[in-house]
């Protein structure tokens, strides 16, 4: 099956700017991936699938442990991060959304 979790908002440390550097701001973390839980459709167990609260509180913890200056940074520390603790989960597709722009955003696929 095809999950998405969908615009974490997490204020992280994220910039090469003194401005941003000074202070936290808003960014937008979406993890997409492919899981089979056929097994978990039929044992209704947890331990048949994921706890999707521990990937939320390894995205959040990734995103907040440290000053990133770029986001392609922070992306690759995700994608090993991810891979390394949820082994199961295939096609890991991981979008950040920064908001540096008066009317827009940047985001980083």
């Amino acid at each position: 099956m095809h999950y998405h979790l969908k615009n974490l908002e997490i204020e992280a440390s994220i910039g090469v700017y003194e401005s941003e550097k000074i202070s936290r701001q808003k960014i937008l973390v979406s993890v997409a991936f492919d899981l089979n839980t056929s097994k978990a459709g039929m044992t209704d167990e947890l331990e048949d699938t994921i706890d999707y609260s521990q990937l939320e509180q390894l995205v959040r913890k990734i995103c907040q442990a440290e000053h990133y200056q770029l986001l392609e940074k922070l992306h690759a520390v995700l994608s090993e991060g991810i891979s390394e603790k949820f082994s199961r989960l295939e096609n890991v597709k991981i979008s950040i959304e920064k908001f540096p722009f008066k009317n827009g955003s940047i985001v980083i696929f």
